[in-house]
């Protein structure tokens, strides 16, 4: 950051040296710029002596005295020609620079603010401005500054770093992009700094850009599998599926007992819908490490979308006998038993992975399920009932307490816990929806129209809200509009109908002819 004052004393001599020169202040400038700065000191302390008080001396002592590390004594003179010129930018700038470095931050940002009123153009007070509010984790306000400050960032490695991680915050794709490309051409950017960028991308969700970072790692360590293994995920985010396949394709050969890279495969396949190659992958996985339960909840998860229950019966119960942990395969056949309609066992399986982790509310919420789902109402009350006290600001035990208690004709129950599940779940769709259906049977129309109006909101796919809607403006006699919603939920409805016929199409496969 200091190397950046030598640029700025040419403006700050410019003054002076149009006037007429002294002999002590040519020769104090010229040690300067060669780097004598105690000998630079005693020439500008001579000039000081022989004239009358000069804002201008006085701030080329501060910037003297701070090359040389004497920041109490710099900051003196930059005070005094603040006094003797109190507009003249310069100094509250290069006092402000102090004040940053020592990381006096609320009396830099008013010296450098000052000095930005005062020369508003001036691209260091912009890059002093975006260093401090970059140190204080202000990125809105750092962004604000690259602009007059761009030539100044680039050039400072460190700070260009930080201000593209602020630039990606902000989502100013272009701003980080050109300055990434500018420390790029220069080499300036480390492995350990792209992979910090393109974490950064992927929790923004700019995969595309995070795959340009990963890539570059690559070609910066082409011999670490590790990064490739990075690249094929960034691919995988992005939805380059087939450059993702090709990726991992590669690197099952450099790595043949590496159980992750199979499973990375495995879902490389899968997005492919390469299927049947995606479960041979899993099944490495699994063959691999035995012992890892997530192995088996991805090959149990593919073949269940397959429809093979059995398959994944069979492989979830191989899973328990070798897992130290089987909770989330508990889970799993718990799901699969319910999905072949034998509640009983499934609820035997939710139990036990209740046994294993009674801490984890999705075992308490699935159990309740079960029993729903076997027309055993009362018993799936009592399980929620007990999951309120275990968990009294979950909102799925609040939603699914809301259900059942209004299938059991609860309705002040029902509406309560509903009520409870919208206020801790305002971004839940379903939940807003069952409310204004409970609203709506006990005649509190215009409340029930104001929750299924926030579901449209949420969800303006949702055919069943309009649906909705449209009986309560049948309730309110507003016949054109009910009218409205009918035909915009029978339009929805038929829309995701053909979606699915089509999908199910897809899977049946093409024409067949035969001869």
């Amino acid at each position: 950051m200091r190397g950046f004052v030598e640029l700025a004393i040419l403006s700050v001599l410019a003054p002076v040296l149009s006037f007429g020169q002294t002999s002590s202040l040519t020769q104090g400038v010229e040690l300067f710029r060669q780097g004598k700065y105690e000998d630079a000191l005693k020439y500008f302390k001579a000039s000081e002596r022989s004239q009358l008080p000069n804002a201008v001396i006085e701030n080329l002592l501060g910037i003297t005295e701070t090359k040389l590390g004497n920041i109490d004594d710099a900051n003196m003179h930059y005070k005094s020609a603040i006094r003797i010129a109190p507009s003249m930018a310069a100094p509250y700038k290069d006092l402000g620079f102090n004040d940053l470095n020592a990381k006096q931050y609320k009396a830099a940002e008013y010296e450098l603010k000052t000095a930005l009123a005062l020369a508003p153009s001036d691209p260091f007070v912009h890059y002093y401005l975006a260093m401090l509010y970059l140190a204080t984790s202000r990125e809105q306000q750092a962004t604000e500054q690259l602009g007059p400050a761009m030539s100044l960032v680039e050039n400072d490695p460190v700070t260009a770093i930080q201000m593209i991680k602020a630039c990606i915050q902000m989502n100013l794709i272009d701003e980080s992009t050109s300055l990434i490309g500018s420390l790029e051409k220069r080499s300036e950017i480390s492995s350990a700094e792209e992979y910090q960028l393109a974490t950064l991308m992927t929790a923004k969700h700019l995969y595309p850009e995070a795959v340009k970072r990963f890539q570059r790692i690559v070609e910066m360590q082409p011999q670490a599998w590790e990064n490739q293994y990075n690249l094929a995920i960034a691919l995988l985010n992005a939805r380059q599926n087939t450059q993702a396949m090709q990726l991992l394709q590669h690197l099952v050969i450099v790595r043949p007992k590496d159980a992750n890279v199979f499973s990375l495969l495995g879902t490389a396949r899968e997005a492919a819908g390469l299927l049947p190659q995606a479960l041979e992958a899993y099944r490495t996985a699994v063959q691999l490490d035995p012992r890892n339960q997530d192995r088996y909840l991805d090959y149990s998860r593919l073949l269940l979308d397959m429809n093979r229950y059995d398959e994944a019966s069979k492989l979830i119960q191989e899973g328990e006998k070798l897992t130290p942990d089987a909770y989330g395969l508990q889970l799993r056949l718990g799901v699969v038993q319910m999905l072949e309609g034998n509640y009983t066992a499934a609820q035997g399986s939710f139990q036990r992975s209740i046994d294993w982790h009674p801490e984890i509310v999705i075992g308490h919420i699935a159990l309740a399920q079960a029993y729903m789902k076997q027309g055993n109402d009362a018993q799936a009350a009592q399980v929620l009932k007990d999951s309120q006290r275990l968990f009294p600001n979950d909102f799925m035990v609040e939603y699914f307490s809301g259900l059942v208690s209004s299938r059991l004709g609860q309705n002040k129950e029902a509406l309560a816990a509903m009520e409870r599940a919208v206020q801790l779940a305002p971004n839940v769709v379903e939940c807003h929806f069952e409310l204004g259906k409970l609203l709506l049977r006990v005649n509190r129309i215009p409340e029930a129209q104001a929750q299924f109006e926030s579901a449209i909101a949420l969800d303006p796919e949702m055919a069943r809200s309009y649906y909705e809607l449209s009986r309560v403006y049948a309730r309110l006699g507003e016949k054109t509009k009910a009218k409205q919603m009918a035909e915009r939920s029978e339009k929805l409805m038929q829309t995701q109908r053909q979606a699915a016929i089509k999908s199910q199409m897809a899977r049946l496969g093409g024409f067949h002819f035969k001869q």
